[in-house]
């Protein structure tokens, strides 16, 4: 169950424009499973996960949580949904091209970010 959040969670904290988004925890019934954050691109939908709990619970719960974000985007217009992960350092984590091929996401890319603060 996604439950709306007012503020960005610790692992969203350093997103740029927080306004654009809104914030969500993703519970069941073992309690916080991820964090999630939701934003509208243009026709697109972006999806932000920050898993927190792994098994075959939660991955339930994220099936379940994940129908939900796709038919809200659907009722927003949106032609696609867009997953997202920020990861620190300067090599992406292998696993996550495979975790979210298991809830059919597809063409996989990478995408490097840096900041400069002023």
């Amino acid at each position: 169950m996604l439950i709306k959040n007012r503020k960005a969670p610790q692992p969203f904290q350093g997103f740029p424009s927080p306004e654009r988004y809104e914030w969500f925890r993703a519970e069941d019934e073992e309690g916080l499973f991820a964090w999630v954050a939701l934003a509208e691109s243009g026709e697109d939908m972006e999806l932000h996960l920050e898993a927190v709990r792994w098994g075959p619970q939660a991955r339930r719960s994220m099936t379940s949580d994940l129908e939900w974000v796709k038919a809200e985007a659907r009722r927003r217009g949106k032609r696609r949904l867009i997953g997202l992960k920020a990861e620190a350092g300067q090599h992406p984590d292998p696993r996550w091209a495979k975790f979210v091929g298991l809830f059919g996401f597809g063409n996989i890319g990478v995408v490097q970010t840096a900041t400069l603060e002023l």
